[in-house]
């Protein structure tokens, strides 16, 4: 009887050490079987300058980096398209996985599916920032930042599948980096690159675009090739430091080194103290410089956007126009036409959502966008002598571009 009660106490506590091993290997942190779970890290080291957050894999396997990938996220059966609850610290929230910010509104959580990696975003925010590390600026224009009080990291991020497709109403947004998958743009378009002609503007004296210093996107050499032809003189640049500038392959032999520039290193998200005050700074450097002007970020799309609306409205636009300007660049990269219902999404979710966040208003078509954008130029530090000077500028016509197009 004692034999047979061994037995079955023996029995029961290797049952016992069968299930703990599984449930430890279920939840190990970075583990990927087809379970509709997955254990991520993020430290400082993850966090990239605009405050989105790079996943890590609680294990480092000898052939592999550390960063977590599109595959980690399919193997635990997570795939582009479907809604993941994400829970980390005291937060939980439900976000859909996409492959492009502009897919949700601005202001939503997202998770990104990059080329090398996972990324937890907030769409024109700082995801960062917002949860769990605070950003300063170094001296160079570099991000430093440090865990909030209280927060020790890595900090782990449990995503878990939500529903499968749940995301599928979303559209989905995509562009190449090749010239040739772009056939029916002119080599301007391609580069996102077009002169800003909304009313109050002068003729030819400010352009926007894509980089025409950084070869990420293989954008640059057509951009470099346009402000040239536009003669631009003064370029106000939101993506990148000087050191950053200086360090591109080519910048040396380009003409945008011959350009008056200012590196302000932007952050995605407008209401940041840090924006507004390197905003005013760009702002600044086209009233003290002579045109034709020209102002960009890395595609020309976001921060590019915000700062377009912005000068448009200030010399007069009406929302229409700012509208119309706004949109080419989707048309541009993803061929989003009007009176499409992606138009439509685009233009509420990003356009009036964070214009009317700036400047304080629901009703953009009836607004004084001219009067409001001037208090908010003054709210950010520019002087009525700085918005004079800078009106002064951007109405007055170029004379046409002294330097051909490159040979």
């Amino acid at each position: 009887m004692k034999n047979k009660r061994l037995r079955t106490i023996c029995t029961a506590a290797v049952i016992l050490l069968v299930l703990l091993a599984v449930f430890c290997l279920r939840f190990r942190p970075g583990h990927t079987e087809k379970t509709g779970e997955l254990i991520a890290y993020a430290g400082l080291e993850s966090i990239t300058t605009y405050g989105n957050v790079q996943l890590e894999r609680g294990e480092s396997l000898p052939d592999q980096d550390k960063k977590l990938h599109e595959k980690d996220l399919n193997a635990a059966g997570i795939e582009c398209g479907d809604t993941v609850e994400l829970r980390f610290l005291d937060t939980s929230v439900v976000v859909p996985v996409v492959r492009n910010y502009s897919e949700v509104s601005a202001g939503e959580h997202l998770i990104c599916l990059k080329d090398d990696f996972v990324e937890l975003s907030i769409n024109m925010q700082d995801f960062a920032s917002s949860h769990f590390a605070d950003k300063t600026t170094a001296p160079d224009g570099s991000a430093v930042w440090a865990f909030k009080e209280g927060i020790q990291g890595p900090v782990m991020f449990c995503l878990t599948l939500r529903e499968k497709g749940g995301a599928k109403d979303l559209f989905h947004l995509s562009y190449t980096d090749e010239r040739s998958d772009y056939a029916s743009l002119s080599d301007e378009e391609f580069a996102n690159f077009r002169m800003v002609t909304t009313t109050g503007m002068g003729k030819g004296t400010l352009y926007r675009t894509a980089s025409p210093v950084d070869p990420k996107f293989k954008r640059n050499s057509y951009a470099d090739a346009a402000i040239r032809r536009a003669g631009v003189a003064t370029i106000m640049n939101l993506s990148d430091t000087r050191e950053e500038v200086e360090s591109f392959p080519g910048y040396a032999d380009s003409y945008y080194a011959t350009t008056d520039y200012i590196a302000l290193k932007m952050g995605m998200s407008a209401t940041a103290e840090d924006f507004k005050v390197k905003l005013a700074q760009g702002l600044r450097f086209f009233a003290e410089h002579e045109g034709p002007y020209a102002f960009h970020c890395l595609e020309g799309k976001d921060r590019t956007g915000i700062v377009a609306e912005l000068l448009e409205c200030f010399m007069g636009a009406s929302f229409e126009e700012v509208r119309d300007d706004y949109m080419v660049t989707f048309y541009n990269y993803f061929g989003v036409k009007p009176g499409t219902p992606e138009y439509d999404t685009i233009v509420n979710n990003n356009l009036v959502k964070i214009l009317g966040q700036i400047l304080g208003t629901e009703d953009l078509e009836h607004a004084d966008l001219a009067g409001l954008t001037e208090a908010y130029f003054r709210s950010i530090g520019l002087t009525d002598a700085e918005m004079d000077a800078l009106r002064a500028n951007l109405g007055k016509s170029a004379e046409a571009p002294a330097l051909p197009a490159a040979a």
